[in-house]
């Protein structure tokens, strides 16, 4: 197997990342604008490989390194805080509903 579990959508997001850098430039955005929006789109082209490759079960050791060059600086410990929240309320919730039944 070669991919495939996400259609491959990375070679979609690949090709449109090719078609805006062929287009250019237009009145909401300037050619440069475009091209560094495509360049960031090729780079999540390929972490998109990587996860589907990894979730095909093929595997892609750079998978993490890949995200972590699409993401913001601190994306990913805001996305554990929030999980952590969301952890903290459904365990007060739970611990609720047992304080109720005894």
């Amino acid at each position: 197997m070669s991919g495939g579990s996400y259609d491959y959508f990375y070679s979609k997001l690949h090709d449109m990342a090719q078609d805006i850098r062929a287009r250019g430039g237009c009145s909401a955005a300037s050619p440069a604008e475009r091209k560094a929006f495509a360049a960031h789109l090729v780079k999540c082209a390929e972490a998109c490989r990587a996860i589907e490759w990894n979730d095909s079960g093929d595997g892609d050791v750079r998978e993490a390194q890949l995200i972590r060059e699409c993401i913001a600086p601190g994306a990913t410990l805001a996305q554990a805080i929030s999980d952590a929240k969301d952890a903290m309320d459904s365990l007060r919730a739970e611990i609720q509903l047992a304080e109720e039944r005894t």
